[in-house]
């Protein structure tokens, strides 16, 4: 800076005080000023203690300053302004205006009273109103601990010791400290544009001691030399283009502590000897710079420990210059001093060094972190740790890896692990990453993988598995149907190297089993309907057709390979019906199934392969029958019960255990045939002669219940009457009237009866009645009582009954003897002669309800038919 005027604006002679000397500016901002201070020199040392400032130091005609003493009268007299002007090299001005200005006398420190406000374009940098003033020699300011005046090398009316000028502090970009007094240059750490310092040669001591411990953006450099040896800070963020005035004769540049993401090639100077990036933000270097760095490897020092790389894989110049940097791990730091520099690269996604021998880079995207470590002939896993930052991929092809690690790879975050062309021979869950998206274990010595792994990797979005001696054995069963799946060559020479076989039944898996050397046809728990038609012709056989749909082995079963089978197992299918087994079974496995019972050949057949050779059967979980009909079963398992070895838990279909049965239990004891014989003939003799003395009252009895009616029914003849019966009886009898009438009209027959007391007309003639109510009538009863045979009428309705029943011989005529009557030879000759041939029934009778009731005319009566019931009157 140049100049620096502070003038009060008010008139040059309006001053009524004791006069003292004052400097007058007419020509700024118009109207006239007094000079209060005045600086356009370095030669005159502003850094004076208080009484210098108190009456004030310097000549009117120089750089001055007015006094404390006479700047209070001045503002005391009237209201002020304060007007500052600034002033550079190159004649730019700045100014800035404050519309009052006041300070107290002594007695109050001086105190910045009155301050108003700002105008102006040098920026607002006075913020200490109600602040005393403060020289080196008394501390006036409102900090506790600090002393700005000496902090500052200069006296002021301080608040704090570190308020600037923002506008100084955003524009400054080079700074010339040709000062007679030196400063501290940790004023300068705020001011972001500020790029280089320049200092006389001697102040370099002075300079140099401050450099360490103070957080700069700017290069301080020495003038004589024009050498830039340290740089001070923590913040820049972009270095000087070489352009710039002394900066491409730097040799060493320290720029360690700041917030640099690149440096570009322009940006370094020609003759660099030493580059300081530690701790900064950069994460890769342009090739270009890279290849400047490779080029002058031999006398140029780059030290960047801190920095985490992200480097990509086609940088190939920052890549090999890594390399390199990789064999030297210790340098010189600057200064007198030795220091010694941990200079170890380290990479941003494994937060360490690259693995040795192994190069780190990214592809792509940043997340594509790859560590590549192929052909580099190592025999060991490399140490890795186990969280890796984006979506790491291992390179390890081409080398002499026989096993992985177990420490810690399961844990890794690694999604690609490639292990081409080494000589492993196992793989275990626990060394494959649980992230792993990517696996090729190709050209290796794996014979197998253990179940848990194979289902692991079968969740992987790619896997490469061709090129291995890989085997069929019954321990790899998953594998092997696996690579039957994804890679059918590989599945089919695994196949030929264990059976000399090519082919396997499609959805069936073939293996064999290490220890007995059986081979497997594994076709379980697939719902097939049937055995393939087709199975593999090879010695110690084995068909493992469980859990299936299989209903029937009968002889249209036509299947290659099936007679070689040693070994059948078939538990849980749905098997009804067995007619041929293989002829070389061994053990036959039928658990499960719905089979009943085995068929003579069968049975013949396994017992024989029993007596020639040994035989294992399983035969529980069925329905088998054990009836009297199926002996010759029951007596195969009793015969075969050391070959049938679940024998013990095999039940009948009733849930009777077979080892609780013998045949007694199945077939009783025989009785002998003639006795059975014998005894139902006997029985049914019986039951004839039964039915023939009660076959009457059986058909009465169900005649009267209505039970049986198309059976007991009798289909009456001849013409259709007005009446089914006629009742004939004396009229001293009538009182028996009524139980007929209950009995047989109103009973479940519901017959239609005659007799005088309610159907004869009054006033006809007694014989024409009777010859009316026969002739209407299907059967005539006559209640055959001692009032009866006593009267005349009732003997004509006798005779009438039996004339007609002569003439019609559907016609029947029924005789009830009542108790009284008990000597047929006193009737007259034609009653008795009647009563001696014929039937009657006898009213004390047990039955008499029966007989009566079958002996009329037989009706089939509908349940919902209406009669007419009629009461009578005794």
């Amino acid at each position: 800076m140049k100049v620096l005027w502070i003038y009060l604006a008010v008139s040059c002679m309006a001053i009524s005080l004791d006069p003292f000397p004052v400097l007058c500016n007419a020509q700024i901002a118009g109207a006239g000023y007094i000079v209060v201070a005045s600086r356009s020199d370095v030669n005159l040392n502003f850094y004076r203690n208080w009484t210098e400032y108190k009456h004030g130091f310097g000549e009117l005609s120089g750089d001055f300053f007015i006094g404390l003493d006479k700047l209070h009268a001045i503002t005391k007299s009237q209201t002020y302004e304060l007007y500052i002007h600034l002033e550079d090299f190159d004649g730019n001005t700045r100014f800035a205006r404050y519309d009052e200005f006041y300070i107290e006398n002594e007695n109050a420190l001086y105190k910045l009273s009155k301050l108003g406000t700002y105008t102006g374009d040098a920026g607002n940098a006075f913020h200490t109103k109600d602040q005393a003033f403060s020289t080196y020699d008394q501390d006036n300011d409102a900090s506790e601990t600090r002393h700005c005046a000496i902090e500052r090398r200069g006296a002021w009316w301080y608040e704090v010791c570190t308020r600037r000028s923002t506008t100084l502090q955003n524009n400054l970009a080079k700074l010339d400290l040709y000062l007679a007094n030196r400063i501290e240059l940790k004023y300068f750490t705020s001011y972001k544009n500020l790029q280089i310092i320049s200092f006389e040669d001697e102040d370099k001591p002075h300079y140099s001691q401050q450099i360490n411990n103070t957080n700069m953006t700017a290069f301080v450099c020495s003038r004589f030399d024009g050498l830039c040896h340290f740089n001070l800070g923590n913040g820049l963020t972009q270095l000087p283009n070489t352009s710039s005035e002394g900066y491409n004769n730097v040799r060493r540049l320290y720029i360690a502590n700041n917030n640099l993401t690149n440096i570009q090639i322009d940006q370094l100077p020609n003759n660099l000897e030493w580059l300081d990036i530690r701790n900064n933000n950069i994460t890769s270097l342009d090739p270009n710079v890279a290849a400047f760095l490779l080029e002058r490897n031999d006398n140029l020092t780059l030290v960047q420990s801190g920095i985490n790389w992200k480097c990509n894989c086609n940088n190939t110049n920052l890549l090999n210059y890594l390399k390199l940097m990789k064999k030297e791990e210790d340098y010189d730091d600057y200064d007198d001093k030795y220091h010694k520099i941990n200079n170890r690269v380290n990479f941003y996604h494994i937060e360490g060094p690259c693995p040795e021998s192994c190069t780190c880079c990214v592809n792509g995207s940043e997340d594509q972190f790859i560590i590549n470590c192929s052909s580099k002939a190592l025999e060991t896993f490399p140490d890795l740790p186990n969280k890796i930052l984006g979506e790491p991929s291992l390179l390890l092809d081409n080398n002499f890896i026989e096993t992985l690690s177990t420490s810690s790879l399961r844990n890794s975050t690694l999604r690609e692990l490639h292990l081409k062309n080494n000589f492993l021979t196992h793989i275990h869950l626990d060394q494959l990453p649980s992230d792993l998206q990517v696996l090729d274990i190709r050209q290796n010595n794996i014979t197998g993988l253990d179940d848990d792994v194979t289902q692991f990797i079968s969740k992987l979005s790619n896997v490469q598995l061709s090129e291995n001696p890989w085997q069929c054995s019954c321990k790899f069963t998953k594998v092997l149907a696996h690579l039957r799946k994804v890679n059918l060559t590989e599945y089919q020479a695994a196949l030929w190297r264990c059976s000399k076989q090519k082919s396997c039944p499609e959805l069936c898996t073939c293996c064999k089993e290490d220890e007995s050397r059986r081979f497997i046809i594994n076709c379980s728990n697939l719902g097939l309907p049937e055995i393939p038609s087709e199975l593999p012709i090879t010695e110690n056989a084995t068909l493992l057709f469980e859990n299936n749909n299989l209903q029937t082995l009968d002889n249209s079963t036509k299947i290659i390979g099936f007679n070689q089978l040693k070994e059948l197992h078939l538990r849980y299918n749905n098997l009804t019906k067995i007619e041929v087994l293989p002829k070389s079974i061994q053990l036959l496995d039928i658990r499960n199934n719905s089979l009943t019972t085995l068929n003579e050949s069968v049975r013949e057949f396994l017992t024989q392969k029993s007596n020639m050779s040994s035989l294992t059967i399983f035969i529980s979980g069925n329905k088998w029958i054990c009836h009297c009909k199926e002996i010759r079963f029951f007596r195969f398992t009793k015969n075969l019960a050391e070959n049938i070895k679940d024998l013990c838990k095999t039940e009948c279909h009733d849930s009777r255990l077979f080892v609780s049965l013998e045949e007694i239990d199945l077939c009783p004891e025989k009785i002998p045939r003639y006795v059975i014989y014998f005894t139902s003939f006997i029985m049914l003799s019986c039951l004839l002669s039964f039915l023939q003395c009660f076959w009457k009252s059986i058909v009465m009895w169900l005649y009267e219940k209505r039970l049986f009616l198309k059976l007991t029914t009798r289909l009456e003849k001849g013409t259709e009457t007005k009446y089914d019966c006629f009742l004939a009886y004396c009229h001293k009898d009538s009182h028996l009237v009524s139980e007929y009438v209950q009995k047989l009209e109103h009973g479940r027959n519901r017959l239609r009866l005659c007799f005088y007391e309610r159907d004869w007309l009054a006033g006809e003639p007694i014989p024409d009645c009777i010859c009316h109510s026969v002739e209407n009538s299907k059967c005539i009863v006559i209640l055959m009582t001692k009032n009866f045979l006593k009267s005349v009428w009732g003997r004509l309705e006798f005779r009438l009954a039996l004339h007609a029943t002569s003439k019609d011989q559907y016609k029947r005529l029924i005789v009830i003897i009542y108790p009284g009557v008990e000597n047929f030879d006193e009737l007259d000759g034609e009653l008795n002669s009647y009563l001696k041939l014929n039937t009657y029934l006898i009213r004390n009778d047990t039955n008499f309800w029966n007989k009566l009731i079958y002996a009329l005319p037989h009706k089939i009566i509908d349940e919902d038919e209406e009669i007419e019931m009629i009461n009578i009157e005794t």
